[in-house]
């Protein structure tokens, strides 16, 4: 089963501050991707994996849909730049869609 929610819906259960700061460093890590740099860029989307796990037994029982339509968005969003050989169109699709949904 596939849940969507609408951009902002996905973020609603969850605490402003820590979604702020998933917005933070999945922002960052776009800004390294377009700047041409992957090693900073490879580096930073790790802050947001580390970020994530940290915050799942806080997150997930808050609301266990949205915390999956996010944790795919940045399975997404890490597979892309940590590709072997990452594709800049791919890295920058998969980073703004998971700003999109961290509205």
């Amino acid at each position: 089963m596939t849940a969507t929610l609408a951009p902002g819906e996905v973020t609603a259960p969850f605490p402003p501050a820590e979604i702020a700061k998933f917005r933070i460093i999945a922002q960052d890590t776009l800004d390294k991707v377009q700047a041409g740099d992957q090693t900073d860029a490879t580096a930073r989307i790790k802050d947001l994996e580390t970020a994530w796990d940290d915050d799942e037994a806080t997150l997930r029982p808050m609301d266990d849909t949205a915390w999956q339509i996010l944790d795919g968005r940045i399975d997404s969003a890490l597979k892309a730049v940590r590709a072997s050989k990452p594709d800049p169109a791919a890295e920058n699709q998969t980073l703004t869609a998971l700003l999109t949904e961290l509205q």
